[in-house]
């Protein structure tokens, strides 16, 4: 891009504060029809043309200083790919993630000032980089938004706590009953599996790798240490690692081997039991 193009021929003003931001003129009016209709009534202050290269034009915005700033360095960060799975770096948007609390003003003046639809992705971006430390949050937010995959994202932080142990208030918070079914569902669902999976796996499947000479003995404690796990699966256990832990140390060989299988496939099952709402169908 030229150094023209780049020039700061415009003012944006914050209104509570006075303080005053240059931007590049062309990049703010490709942001927001609304910018544009605004510009255009400060254009008969403009200087003739031919006139020097000062900054004349001033926008007054009814905004604090903190947001407006950082809506402008969002409009003038580069574009993100169309593909949202694979988000770029944080570093090429801002030189951090926006913090949660941010984002949710920040998508209000992107809906006040109908800022361009590639503004907007960038949000979004940001609010998806903040499920694994924000799962709640970004959640009733991307609900609130309409942005089902980004909530989807964020449920599959949300395994724990469990969903009985979550006061009243904030399950009020959550913006729509349909969002807090499918929580419900999603909890429902891996407890169900969970379950399954560790009712149904055999220390000595067909008898293969069975010691002789303890045989019994392993078995009964296996067994006895999953009718005690079985009641307490919430829909964030580790249910193998919590089965070889129990379990403890084996002297013999041929045992710990036998439960080290068992467990390792209880695993491999439980990875694949769904981890978000978009995983599973929905009613």
């Amino acid at each position: 891009m030229s150094r023209c193009s780049d020039a700061r021929d415009f003012i944006i003003q914050s209104v509570p504060s006075g303080v005053e931001f240059p931007v590049n003129r062309a990049r703010i009016l490709a942001a927001s029809q609304v910018f544009s209709d605004m510009f255009a009534c400060c254009d008969s202050n403009a200087p003739p043309p031919g006139g020097d290269d000062t900054i004349h034009d001033t926008l007054q915005l009814q905004e604090s200083p903190e947001l407006l700033s950082l809506l402008l360095r969002i409009i003038e960060a580069p574009e993100l790919s169309s593909d949202d799975t694979q988000p770029p770096d944080a570093d090429l948007i801002l030189h951090r993630t926006i913090p949660f609390p941010l984002l949710p003003p920040l998508f209000q003046l992107a809906d006040k000032y109908i800022l361009a639809d590639a503004i907007v992705r960038k949000l979004e971006h940001h609010l998806r980089q903040n499920a694994p430390s924000h799962p709640f949050q970004v959640f009733c937010c991307a609900t609130s938004l309409n942005l089902p995959l980004i909530a989807a994202c964020a449920s599959k932080y949300l395994h724990s706590p469990p969903l009985h142990m979550y006061s009243l208030s904030t399950i009020r918070s959550i913006p729509t009953v349909e969002a807090y079914h499918h929580l419900v569902l999603l909890h429902g669902h891996r407890i169900d599996r969970f379950r399954e999976i560790l009712r149904l796996e055999e220390l000595f499947p067909f008898g293969y790798g069975a010691c002789p000479q303890h045989m019994s003995q392993i078995k009964q404690r296996w067994d006895m240490q999953k009718m005690q796990l079985l009641p307490l699966i919430h829909a964030a256990s580790d249910i193998a690692d919590e089965m070889e832990t129990a379990l403890g140390h084996i002297d013999c060989p041929l045992c710990a081997r036998a439960v080290t299988s068992a467990t390792a496939m209880m695993k491999y099952k439980c990875d694949k039991v769904p981890k978000s709402i978009k995983k599973f169908p929905l009613p």
